[in-house]
């Protein structure tokens, strides 16, 4: 749909016409009065292979001529096309290539035929296997300065930090701690102390201004002057110590630590959680002067050796029970892949370091760790073996097959070889860097559901092997600790019973959740081309009448709201045990069939715990 208005003073006969895509647009004529406006529109059917054809968006030209056959004007712009069902990672396998491998594998049960493939990335490091970390951080949909923080850092991405800092001052409070969105009534010390952390280990420069806040209220907690403005979960006091032990080592990084303050805790390695632990090894590493140093160095070592265990070849803790810390954005994942990082330099640990590496990747799941958290501090894990022990050349040649899909990786000349091509459905672009790494793509066979995957290396090294079996299989109805209702009422209506373009509905979503947690992400889907009410001022306030009305049982209101283009997303700090609900107003502005992803809640420090529920496709008609 194409608004066309005359800003001359004199009529105008166009004709008008253009591509969206490979779709032709049919030529159409329209008069236009000086200073008159009208809409043109035309009929597309968008494929469900349209998002694997457009990576980039889908490219639209249109032009409008006038009787003459002159162009008057020429609108080019590019659109998102977002999957009805995508294709995402639901299996993955990690190994050194040590001798020829072969295993059945296949499109999996439920799956839709023709989306998604087998992904197989070769490097020569292990510190370079990140395919599954990068996919995931790159799908991932939210957006709180902890998780901006985390992909930037998972994908060493110079820009995305640039961007944080540019804008680190309008999360901060008027304490000097930082609030997980813009505008919250307070921060958070423990985010303040992941970004204070992340931007060292990074080697990024804060604002300075902005620094010294953030390292001031980062102290005045440590020494009981503040705490954050906000009501904590439990009471201020709960975990008191704990918290300002996660902030002091947050500020070791910095060196500006007089190091008498550590007398103020006690220091009991036995009786300490895990990560409180790992806090006080962070503290000592990055605080060499301080009394006791080396005593307290091995006694927290030793204690730590007591507790790491090999269960199957992956690294965990004794503790792990006790370890879900979701209110600090931690869990056994998060101490391991952190634990990796900090020892990567301890001379006492040089020998124990590629098999706690090993051990802490054979954690993850799909090719990557369950949390933002867990895979930031894992890429840093990664990146510092990388550069500290990995030195042997890889060499000769890699064959991977599929059946027939046979594709060959020469590591000296960096070429892949494919025979036959490989389909360009949902394939990504094949990337060799410095002869460290390829990324393989085989396409599912059209009609089988079994296939025989190999593996095969000649020359010398071992490679590195991470394999990815990605499929797009429909949503299901689940209840993860969380179960969702939606409700979708008229506001305005034209027809009773169906829906035209620019009926305004009431969208309701209510959220029975099994337990108390923080941080919980609800997002909602919207049809393309309508918008939500409340973004602009020019919007309707009696068209949100009664919106989110108080009726004495909704058990908690969202921190944060974002109204997208795509989706209605809430996000709340600390979401109850019990029942909850939030409503939303949108105006239907376009015409069609629209197939909706499914509404989805989770916990974000806690992913195990969510809920998803399909939505029917939505079919707005013309406006009578």
């Amino acid at each position: 749909m194409l608004m066309l208005r005359n800003t001359t003073e004199s009529k105008m006969q166009l004709r008008v016409h253009g591509k969206a895509g490979t779709q032709d647009l049919a030529s159409q004529s329209i008069q236009l009065a000086a200073g008159e406006a009208k809409e043109l529109a035309w009929q597309l059917r968008v494929t469900d292979d349209a998002s694997d054809l457009y990576i980039a968006g889908m490219p639209w030209q249109i032009e409008a001529l006038n009787s003459k056959g002159k162009v008057q004007d020429r609108l080019r712009i590019t659109q998102k096309i977002l999957p009805k069902i995508p294709a995402t990672v639901q299996q993955a396998n990690f190994m050194q290539l040590t001798q020829d491998y072969t295993v059945e594998t296949g499109l999996p049960e439920g799956a839709i035929a023709g989306k998604g493939g087998l992904t197989v990335q070769l490097t020569a490091k292990l510190a370079d296997q990140t395919a599954g970390i990068e996919r995931y951080f790159k799908e991932y949909p939210y957006s709180c300065l902890e998780q901006k923080t985390s992909i930037a850092t998972g994908l060493q991405d110079k820009a995305r930090w640039a961007d944080i800092v540019a804008n680190l001052s309008s999360y901060q409070d008027s304490q000097g701690f930082l609030e997980y969105f813009p505008g919250m009534t307070s921060g958070s010390e423990i985010l303040t102390a992941y970004v204070l952390t992340m931007a060292y280990e990074n080697d990024i420069k804060l604002p300075i201004e902005v620094e010294n806040k953030m390292q001031q209220a980062l102290l005045d907690f440590v020494e009981g002057r503040i705490q954050p403005a906000g009501t904590w979960y439990w009471g201020s006091n709960q975990y008191l110590i704990e918290r300002r032990l996660h902030a002091l080592a947050a500020l070791s990084y910095t060196g500006n630590v007089d190091t008498r303050v550590l007398t103020a805790f006690d220091f009991k390695p036995i009786q300490m959680p895990t990560t409180t632990l790992i806090d006080w090894l962070a503290i000592y590493t990055h605080l060499p002067k301080a009394d006791n140093h080396d005593e307290r160095m091995q006694q927290i070592e030793r204690e730590l050796r007591n507790r790491l265990q090999n269960v199957g070849g992956r690294l965990v803790f004794t503790t792990e029970d006790n370890d879900v810390w979701w209110w600090a954005m931690v869990d056994g994942e998060v101490n391991a892949t952190r634990l990796v990082s900090l020892l990567m330099k301890n001379p006492a640990w040089q020998a124990d370091m590629p098999a706690l590496l090993r051990g802490a990747i054979l954690r993850q799941n799909k090719g990557r760790w369950q949390t933002t958290t867990s895979n930031a501090w894992g890429r840093l894990a990664l990146q510092k073996f990388g550069l500290a022990f990995e030195r042997e050349a890889v060499t000769g040649t890699t064959t991977a097959e599929l059946d027939t899909n046979k594709q060959e990786f020469d590591w000296a000349s960096n070429i892949v070889t494919k025979q036959p091509k490989a389909s360009v459905n949902n394939a990504p672009v094949i990337r060799a860097k410095e002869a460290v790494a390829a990324s393989l793509y085989f396409p599912w066979a059209a009609h089988k559901k079994s296939q025989q995957f190999s593996l095969k290396h000649v020359g010398t090294g071992k490679p590195w092997v991470n394999s990815l079996v990605t499929a797009a299989i429909p949503a299901k109805s689940l209840e993860n600790g969380y179960k969702i209702t939606r409700l979708i009422t008229p506001i305005e209506q034209k027809i009773a019973g169906k829906w035209s373009r620019g009926d305004l509905a009431r969208v309701r979503l209510d959220i029975d959740s099994s337990q108390a947690i923080s941080w919980v992400a609800l997002s909602d889907p919207i049809p393309a081309g309508a918008s939500i009410l409340g973004n602009t001022a020019r919007d309707s306030a009696i068209a949100q009448t009664n919106e989110n009305a108080y009726d004495g049982k909704n058990m908690a209101y969202p921190n944060y709201t974002e109204r997208g283009l795509s989706f209605f997303r809430a996000y709340y700090e600390y979401a109850p045990k019990g029942h909850f609900w939030v409503e939303y107003t949108i105006r239907l502005n376009n015409p069609g069939i629209f197939n909706l992803p499914p509404t989805r809640i989770e916990a974000m420090y806690a992913p195990e715990l969510f809920g998803q529920l399909p939505n029917a496709p939505l079919t707005v008609q013309a406006a009578p």
